[in-house]
């Protein structure tokens, strides 16, 4: 062991060794449908880390294979998504990325096994790339927060970021792709740095690809015409 190591990064040591030597004496398989690959862990890490994992192996739920393994079935995780779960779990990796996919998956991952402090710190690093993401995957990020609201970190500075430049959003190449809900929430905004007037020449442009007047007029009841200039009005019209 090196010398130079502090007794908190011993154990860090210790227990990445752990992680990765799993495969000589781990009782837990995991098993992510449609792969093939099986994952290894310790039940005592998992119990004592989690509370999720710790009522999934009590002996209520476990169920155990030929071999005396514990056995955890999940449809709804990747792969590598699981790996780095694991590693949190076994010597508190924080996974820092630049692929909001990558960061989003071990978001929802973390908030499906109860894992708080995760699932706060990746909030932070997505908040942190925000700007980053809006300009990268807008429609990804944005349908990820419409659809996941309780990651409220990443909703607030997502916000933020598109009132202080809405035209990050208008002048996006995902802008088209825009749902009506998201549309609404950026409407509802009342700190938005852009006028009622261009807000509404790019909605039109939006309801000419979605060919809906339908979705437009209703949008529209969210547009302040009272702010506009007369001629502005009539503009929009011709």
């Amino acid at each position: 062991m090196d010398s130079t190591l502090t007794p908190r990064d011993e154990i860090i040591a210790d227990y990445t060794k752990l992680f990765n030597e799993r495969d000589n004496n781990a009782d837990v398989e995991i098993t992510i449908s449609g792969t093939e690959n099986k994952i290894l862990a310790h039940s005592l890490i998992l119990e004592t880390r989690s509370n999720y994992f710790k009522q999934s192996l009590s002996e209520k739920w476990a169920k155990k294979n030929n071999e005396g393994k514990f056995i955890l079935i999940f449809s709804d995780i990747e792969h590598d998504t699981m790996v780095i779960i694991l590693k949190y779990l076994y010597y508190a990796e924080i996974y820092d990325h630049e692929d909001f996919y990558v960061l989003s998956n071990v978001l929802v991952a973390s908030d499906k096994f109860n894992m708080e402090t995760l699932s706060n710190c990746v909030q932070e690093t997505i908040a942190k790339k925000i700007l980053v993401f809006i300009k990268k995957n807008l429609f990804d990020l944005f349908e990820f927060i419409m659809k996941y609201q309780m990651f409220t970190t990443i909703d607030k500075q997502f916000m933020r970021e598109i009132a202080k430049n809405p035209y990050l959003l208008f002048n996006s190449k995902d802008f088209a792709r825009l749902e009506e809900e998201m549309l609404q929430k950026i409407l509802l905004c009342n700190e938005l740095m852009i006028s009622e007037f261009k807000i509404c020449e790019y909605l039109i442009k939006w309801s000419n690809v979605e060919n809906n007047e339908t979705k437009l007029k209703s949008l529209s009841k969210l547009i302040r015409f009272h702010q506009m200039k007369k001629d502005e009005f009539f503009d929009l019209w011709k």
